[in-house]
């Protein structure tokens, strides 16, 4: 899981508190560089899961984009979920 938000951005202090407790389950990552942005092909302030290989399948993709709230259990149900 990988989070690319803009500096002090409230999704970035929710994706924090998110990774926090869940760091036992998921692997948690947090990028803000413009560059690295790019060659992912991501936007600023936006939280990306990123399947691993071992998990990957023809039928769902390897890369969710999170689409919902900037809540703190919205977005645990998410990681959780996917």
């Amino acid at each position: 899981m990988r989070s690319t938000q803009a500096k002090d951005s409230k999704l970035e202090k929710t994706f924090v508190k998110v990774a926090e407790k869940m760091r036992e389950k998921s692997r948690f990552g947090h990028v803000s560089n413009a560059e690295v942005l790019k060659k992912a092909a991501q936007k600023e302030d936006t939280m990306v899961l990123y399947r691993p290989k071992i998990l990957a399948n023809k039928f769902e993709s390897d890369v969710l984009v999170y689409d919902g709230a900037i809540d703190k259990e919205e977005m645990q149900k998410w990681v959780a979920k996917n």
